[in-house]
């Protein structure tokens, strides 16, 4: 959510809500920032280009031959790699 949205409901509007972050909204701003990490790393990492989707796709939407890809990558040293295991570990809470 917006930090606008978040200040107006927690200032004037609605003094005694609470807010609530669902899971979605949680993990499209996770998504966002494992893409971050990827196009930031793909300047000197020429093997992270054409992989966006791999990164923000679930592992069981993915077909046989990109599975492999994203496991190779994944592994490696990357700040990318370490970024996507947080994310996994974000979807396991």
């Amino acid at each position: 959510m917006s930090a606008a949205f978040i200040s107006g409901i927690e200032e004037d509007q609605f003094p005694k809500a609470e807010v609530t972050f669902d899971k979605f909204h949680v993990m499209m701003m996770v998504n966002e920032a494992v893409d971050e990490v990827r196009k930031a790393e793909q300047k000197e990492e020429p093997q992270l280009k054409r992989t966006k989707f791999l990164w923000l796709k679930n592992e069981a939407n993915l077909k046989e031959k990109q599975k492999e890809e994203l496991q190779s990558l994944k592994d490696s040293n990357l700040k990318t790699g370490r970024a996507y295991r947080l994310k996994l570990a974000m979807q396991d809470l």
